[in-house]
């Protein structure tokens, strides 16, 4: 009796180790709230997640400032983010992150940051690939970038991002299981207008002039906050090495245990 209980406590202790909720498609606040056992998606579990959107006005000139208009993009909480998780493929799977109204005009800037951590239950980690996307026409965005933490020391990986969207991937040499990697996603949003170091001249004046307040309204309203930067949402997926047996769900190891416990009582009973 004593070896059976430990055989049963020695299949089930992967259940302990995974005993997290499966992920699903919701809001970032929920998901900041799994805290750092997070959730279980195929053979991964991302936990420790973290968000923040800053968004500021930068280098807008004091005739504007003096109108008021400091930009109509709102700043967005992590209420307003969607996490979807998907299973996308044979030890592949995908995390998308995005709101559409990560945007800036005029003189704003904003400064995106998203961090969790991932790990494997029973294989290795083998890519991590990342990709955003936005509407990018006249952007002045920079630093759109995942950081992965060691076991491979400078592993940063720069994702370009011209118009379209962008993505990069890095590749690893091996993470082994259970070691958590720290994926660090960031954008520095910011628009590229003018900022009267010099005349603007629009509709025939110069609107910097603090003159032509009609003409300097038509401005921020037709020009500067339609060139901007926008980022709808980020995709990163991973991908385990080789195609190697997946981790049972903790819901899974429920049923396997109490499959195994139900077939000792019927043994018990049948030897009684």
């Amino acid at each position: 009796m004593r070896y059976a209980l430990a055989a049963l406590l020695a299949i089930l202790a992967p259940a302990v180790a995974s005993a997290v909720p499966i992920c699903t498609t919701g809001t970032m606040v929920g998901y900041q709230a799994l805290g750092i056992p997070g959730c279980q998606l195929g053979d991964f579990v991302f936990g420790n997640f973290n968000y923040t959107y800053t968004l500021t006005n930068v280098d807008s000139p004091a005739y504007f400032q003096s109108l008021g208009e400091s930009g109509p993009f709102p700043d967005i909480p992590a209420s307003g983010v969607m996490v979807t998780a998907d299973i996308t493929g044979p030890g592949e799977v995908s995390l998308g992150i995005g709101n559409a109204s990560w945007v800036v005009g005029g003189w704003q800037r904003a400064i995106l940051t998203i961090t969790f951590d991932v790990s494997m239950l029973a294989n290795n980690l083998k890519t991590v690939h990342a990709d955003f996307s936005g509407s990018l026409d006249g952007i002045g965005t920079e630093n759109v970038f995942g950081s992965l933490d060691p076991p491979n020391p400078g592993s940063d990986f720069v994702v370009d991002l011209p118009a379209g969207g962008g993505g990069g991937t890095y590749v690893y040499p091996t993470v082994p299981a259970s070691y958590p990697v720290h994926v660090k996603l960031s954008a520095d949003l910011r628009s590229n207008t003018p900022n009267c170091s010099s005349p603007i001249i629009y509709l025939g004046v110069n609107v910097c002039d603090g003159l032509h307040e009609d003409e300097a309204v038509s401005y921020i309203t037709d020009v500067a906050y339609g060139n901007g930067a926008h980022l709808s949402d980020t995709v990163t997926r991973f991908t385990q090495e080789g195609n190697r047996q997946q981790a049972p769900e903790p819901g899974t190891w429920v049923l396997v245990g109490a499959g195994i416990g139900l077939a000792g009582l019927v043994k018990r009973r049948r030897t009684a």
